[in-house]
C-alpha cells in the first residue's frame, strides 16, 4: 500500500460516510444480523464488558461511525459522546439518535487529537479504529489521557484470515470504501502502544463473522481475526 497522509485518510472516510445509509451499519446489530454479521463476535464481547458501566457514568466512543454503541450506552443511562473524523457520519449518527429520541452527543474530531480534558470519561471505547489511524501510538496515548477508568479497544489481529481476505478483497488500500487498514496487530504490538499507566483487565480473540463460531470452533487459528482488550487506567 502506498503511503498516505491525514488529508487522504479524512477524505476517504468522508466518502465512505456519504455512501452509508442510516440503516447500513445499524442493521448489523438487529435481528438475524445481531449474531451473524461482520463483527458480530466483537459486538458480543463489547456488550458483555460494557454491561458493567453504571448509570450517570461518562462514555466516549472514538471512531463511532453511525453511533450504535453511543446510543446503546445512552439508553443504559450513561452520558455518552461519539466522535468520528467524518462530518457526514457524525451528521447521520446525530440524525438516528434524534429519530430514536436518544439523548447523546456526536462531534467531528480526530482520534489523534481528542478535544477533551484529562480524565474526562469513565469508559472509553475505540473499536476497529486504531488500524485506520495514521499515528496509532498518539491515538492510544489520547485514549489513556481522556480516560479515568476503563479503555476498551478492538483491532484486526494479525492472522492468516486477513492475508487470505486481502487476496480476495484488498483490505490494505484506500482506493475503494470498506477497506483502509493501515496495519494489523499482535497482542504484543497492541499493548506496546499504550503507556505504563494502564493494566490489562481482559484480553480475548474472536472471529469476524458469528459469535457461535467462537463457541464451537475456538481452536481454529485462522478464525482469530479480532483482538479485544479491556484496560484499566491506574491512578498516579
Amino acid at each position: 500500500m502506498k503511503l498516505v497522509d491525514k488529508k487522504t485518510i479524512a477524505s476517504y472516510y468522508e466518502r465512505e460516510g456519504k455512501r452509508l445509509t442510516t440503516n447500513d451499519i445499524d442493521k448489523s446489530y438487529r435481528g438475524y444480523y445481531r449474531y451473524f454479521s461482520t463483527h458480530g463476535s466483537r459486538r458480543v464481547i463489547l456488550e458483555r464488558w460494557l454491561k458493567k458501566a453504571k448509570k450517570n457514568e461518562t462514555f466516549l466512543d472514538v471512531g463511532c461511525e453511525l453511533g450504535y454503541f453511543v446510543r446503546k450506552m445512552a439508553q443504559q443511562g450513561l452520558n455518552a459522546v461519539g466522535i468520528d473524523i467524518s462530518p457526514t457520519k457524525i451528521q447521520k449518527a446525530d440524525y438516528i439518535a434524534q429519530k430514536m429520541n436518544i439523548n447523546c452527543q456526536f462531534k467531528v474530531m480526530d482520534a489523534e487529537h481528542l478535544q477533551f480534558e484529562d480524565n474526562s470519561f469513565d469508559w472509553v471505547l475505540c473499536s476497529e479504529t486504531l488500524e485506520h489511524v495514521l499515528n496509532d501510538r498518539q491515538a492510544a496515548n489520547e485514549l489513556v489521557r481522556v480516560a479515568k477508568g476503563y479503555i476498551i479497544v478492538t483491532v484486526p489481529q494479525k492472522s492468516l484470515f486477513w492475508r487470505v481476505l486481502n487476496r480476495i478483497r484488498p483490505v490494505y488500500h484506500f482506493a475503494t470504501c470498506n477497506a483502509g487498514h493501515l496495519r494489523d496487530y499482535t497482542p504484543e504490538t497492541l499493548l506496546n502502544l499504550f503507556p505504563k499507566q494502564v493494566r490489562v483487565e481482559s484480553m480475548k480473540s474472536c472471529n469476524f463473522f458469528a459469535a457461535i463460531l467462537d463457541r464451537f470452533l475456538s481452536r481454529i487459528s485462522i478464525l482469530k481475526a479480532i483482538l479485544c482488550i479491556k484496560l484499566k487506567k491506574i491512578s498516579k
